[in-house]
């Protein structure tokens, strides 16, 4: 069978699974279960609901392959694995499920273009023998456990019920993603003591950078939305490469003419390593305006004032550093409450936007225990 065989047969086979799986009734779905292996049945959703969004499409991916060919060895990554029935994961994933993912499932995977250049999904193989270079290594074992399963058992009606297993909890995600966009904030009022309440549970949980990059972006667009004051602003997720997605910095201000009028660096933790690490991209990228926000400074005010005053004088650029907390609540305060009540709704976009599923999940929680929604 050729690649565009494959891939047509791929898609066809999801799209139909797909379609029964949606119409599941509501109250069918958290009941509902395709397999008798408690285990496996954890470790899927473990997967689907786990940190690392490139496993989430691998377990798709690889299981999905299997069963529009038999032959195909659900443990390989890449043609060159070395094993029997070895084939190019990356470019299946891209051509069926990132499609299908797109049309059908409103990024609940993670919305990426191309899942597998992630550095978990460059090895050849899924196995326990590279799990030292893995980052997420529970979730890395989960993954292996799956397909090695449904390798080992290689039989085309256990593989078909474990990709409705793994469907019906995307379903079941996706459901949750829905309510969390649907439901109105019901709340006219938000003082600064319950923001900051929002803001610091929110924060609290570590993200790579994603939630606090997240947060100051949605508060940008809103600034900017009530006081026009940069053409665009651009930011994109917060685990890709600077390099990669083009950027200069975390948050990019444009004015008309295309031209950066303000960087805006986010970070969960500013010590002095990092303080360095951001000036002198800075400089290397020639930005004239930058803001540094933190959730938590770690550099002595008197070693930072230093610091910023020896660039200010030496490379002739504008820095401010502030803490998230006190950015947000000076920027809201300055205009008036509503700001804070959209705010709170731009986040909820935002995180959508850049297909963090497990983020936004968890902001609506904390939201409906906050009594906002």
């Amino acid at each position: 069978m050729g690649y565009e065989d494959l891939h047509k047969k791929a898609y066809d086979l999801l799209e139909k699974i797909w379609t029964e799986i949606k119409n599941i009734s509501e109250e069918e779905i958290y009941r509902k279960r395709f397999l008798n292996d408690n285990l496996l049945i954890y470790n899927i959703r473990a997967i689907i609901r786990g940190r690392t969004k490139s496993f989430r499409y691998a377990l798709l991916t690889q299981v999905l392959a299997k069963l529009a060919n038999s032959s195909l060895n659900a443990l390989a990554l890449q043609r060159q694995a070395g094993v029997p029935g070895a084939f190019d994961a990356r470019s299946f994933c891209r051509k069926v499920v990132v499609v299908f993912e797109r049309e059908h499932l409103k990024g609940v995977l993670g919305n990426s273009d191309d899942p597998y250049v992630s550095k978990p999904l460059r090895h050849p193989l899924v196995s326990l023998d590279i799990i030292q270079h893995i980052k997420d290594k529970e979730g890395w074992k989960r993954l292996y456990h799956v397909l090695k399963i449904v390798q080992d058992r290689n039989d085309i009606s256990f593989t078909e019920k474990v990709l409705r297993q793994i469907l019906l909890e995307v379903r079941r995600v996706l459901r949750e993603v829905e309510i969390s966009e649907e439901v109105p904030l019901s709340s006219s009022f938000i003082s600064a003591f319950k923001l900051k309440q929002i803001v610091d549970e929110f924060l609290s949980k570590p993200s790579e950078g994603a939630r606090a990059q997240a947060i100051i972006y949605a508060l940008m667009r809103i600034l900017n939305e009530r006081t026009n004051t940069f053409n665009k602003i651009v930011s994109t997720k917060s685990t890709v490469a600077d390099e990669y997605a083009k950027r200069l910095v975390d948050i990019e201000c444009f004015n008309g003419e295309g031209n950066l009028k303000i960087g805006i660096a986010v970070t969960e933790n500013l010590d002095l390593r990092k303080l360095k690490e951001e000036l002198d991209k800075a400089v290397r990228r020639k930005i004239k305006r930058l803001i540094i926000v933190a959730y938590r400074v770690k550099v002595n005010p008197e070693t930072l004032h230093k610091i910023v005053e020896l660039y200010e004088v030496e490379y002739k650029i504008d820095i401010i550093i502030n803490s998230l907390t006190n950015f947000i609540l000076l920027l809201t305060t300055l205009l008036n409450n509503r700001m804070r009540i959209q705010f709170l709704e731009e986040v909820r976009k935002v995180l959508n936007e850049l297909g963090y599923i497990d983020h936004l999940l968890d902001w609506y929680k904390i939201l409906k225990r906050q009594n906002i929604i």
